[in-house]
Formats: structure tokens, sequence, C-alpha cells
């Protein structure tokens, strides 16, 4: 495999971030193929509308990351929140389909749960619909466990399952189960 990284863009306070993330954050989110995974309505990301997003991330818990190559070429996006109420989410992953099957995915989830547990959570949380099986098959595999299921969520009515993980606690090697 190629010399995979995995780093923090902050496009609040970096233009040069902002301006390396926004154009691979628009074409992966809005991807014929992917985007229906990505938005509960299908409706297509607009740039004033990411650039937005983007200027209050911070704000708001998000933190972005993405996988780069040994050119720096952006091959995957991961977006992360943090709320001390709600808890630790990915709110958002996506790979190029170019660079899929790599582990690019995989090293996003582990990524997160990485700052998860570093910031203190026990447990990360993620939704998928339920038809995109790719994304199923990752979180199901890196030991993530359905906790529900929402009905017609989406604006073409599809389902969307939310898992969740626990995470290992300081000093425990296995996340605390109630059983």
């Amino acid at each position: 495999m190629t010399d995979i990284k995995i780093r923090e863009f902050v496009p609040q306070t970096s233009p040069d971030d902002r301006d390396r993330l926004l154009p691979a954050f628009l074409a992966l989110w809005n991807r014929l193929d992917d985007l229906r995974f990505l938005s509960l309505s299908i409706r297509p990301f607009n740039e004033t509308q990411v650039r937005s997003w983007f200027a209050t991330h911070l704000d708001q818990g998000g933190r972005y990351f993405a996988a780069t190559d040994g050119a720096l070429e952006i091959l995957g996006i991961s977006v992360l929140k943090a709320d001390p109420t709600v808890g630790f989410e990915i709110i958002g992953l996506a790979v190029s389909p170019a660079a899929r099957r790599r582990g690019i995915g995989r090293r996003l989830l582990h990524n997160a749960e990485r700052i998860a547990a570093s910031d203190g959570y026990r447990a990360v949380q993620v939704a998928a619909f339920a038809d995109n099986t790719g994304m199923l098959c990752l979180l199901l595999t890196a030991g993530y466990l359905p906790t529900r299921l929402e009905a017609r969520v989406r604006a073409d009515m599809a389902d969307m399952m939310v898992l969740l993980k626990g995470l290992p606690t300081p000093g425990n090697a296995e996340p605390n189960h109630p059983c």
C-alpha cells in the first residue's frame, strides 16, 4: 500500500486547509453513486453551504480528517462531531472510488475511535443507510453494533441504522458492558 497518512484539516482557521479540503469534499459528497449515502434529501451539497460549515465547524464540535497519499491527494474524508451531552459521532465518511478496498475507510474509522478515546469518550456512534452495504460491512467487521433502526428517513424512504462501538476505558482493555 502506498504511504497513506491521516491528517486533520482545520478549514475554520486555515485558509490553506479550506482551499485543499473544499474541492475534495464537494467531489466526494456529491458523487452521484454516493450522494444517497451522505444526504437525507439526496440533493447535492453546494459550495456556499459547505463553506458555511467549514467557517463554523470548531464552534459546533466538528472536526475534518482526510486520508492522503504520498502526492498529498485527498483519498478519503471523515467528519467527526464531539458533544459532551450527545457523545462522539462520525457524521460522514467517504472514500474516493479509485482508492477503495485499500483500507482507507478502516483507517479513518480507527482514527475516529482513537480521537474519541483520547478525548475521554466511551463510545463512537455512526449512522448508515440500510442500503449502504459497504459501510455497514465496514462497521460490523470493526465491532460496531446496531442500536436502532430509523424507518424511512431519507427522501426516497430508505431506512437508517444507528450503530455504536464501545471503547476501552483507561486501565481496561475491553469496553464496559452492562451484561
